[in-house]
């Protein structure tokens, strides 16, 4: 991530966000998961590949009273969520440390998150070419030697180690990668909720949310999900309110 940032605006100018102009950047999907996590004032988040903090901090500015914990590989990623922590007064509800997501348990010590929000790597080497950015390719890939479908799987079995009984997990991914978290969740966690987003009307969607509750034993519901553009390609007025005026998604 080292090279030239860019200072970005989020949630209406809320947050003004410093980010990699040529590597890894945030945006739609990071917004959409914090409005998507059902946090409330108190609950201590954890940000499993918090990248440069985005979805995160969107969540502190969504709720106040709210508490921050970001994890992610890349010790430039961590500088720069301390930075944009700093930036917009956030400091004193967050902190962000190295390290990699499939040693949660290790790293942080089990049960201890009111709430798990991730937006995992989603590149499959067996299937795409990663990006020739080193940054942005790394930030892409899961880092361990295991096909995409079980090292994703890995990778939430870690984030669900993190929580209490009773916590809530909230995921973005693509829609190929519903399989494997359903496999995941099923069973420690319950109260799945599957989120489609559609890119227009009348066309399949891309990415999915995926939120469950770590110990709940009610069954999976598929919600009516949420069209992302207008035919003009403008935002729907849901999707609008949640990036430009920090509302909630499908509370």
């Amino acid at each position: 991530m080292v090279g030239e940032l860019t200072e970005d605006a989020f949630l209406g100018g809320r947050l003004t966000l410093a980010q990699p102009k040529d590597g890894f950047r945030a945006g739609l999907d990071s917004v959409l998961l914090a409005a998507a996590a059902q946090v409330g004032p108190g609950d201590h988040v954890l940000d499993a590949g918090s990248g440069a903090g985005v979805a995160g901090l969107c969540v502190l500015a969504r709720v106040p009273g709210a508490r921050l914990t970001g994890v992610d590989l890349d010790p430039e990623a961590i500088r720069l969520c301390t930075e944009n922590a700093a930036r917009n007064d956030l400091s004193d509800v967050c902190e962000f440390l190295e390290g990699n997501v499939f040693d949660l348990p290790a790293l942080m010590g089990p049960g201890r998150f009111d709430h798990v929000i991730s937006n995992p790597p989603f590149h499959d080497p067996n299937r795409e070419r990663p990006s020739p950015r080193a940054s942005k390719a790394a930030a892409h890939a899961l880092h361990v030697e295991k096909p995409y479908g079980e090292a994703l799987g890995l990778w939430i079995a870690a984030c669900l180690g993190a929580l209490k009984t009773k916590g809530r997990i909230t995921l973005i991914n693509r829609t190929e990668a519903l399989p494997a978290m359903l496999k995941v969740l099923e069973g420690p966690a319950g109260a799945i909720e599957v989120i489609p987003l559609w890119p227009k009307a009348g066309e399949p969607a891309r990415r999915v949310i995926v939120r469950a509750q770590k110990g709940a034993r009610a069954g999976a519901k598929l919600l009516p999900g949420f069209t992302l553009h207008e035919a003009d390609g403008a935002f729907t007025p849901e999707i609008d309110a949640a990036l430009r005026e920090c509302a909630a998604l499908a509370d």
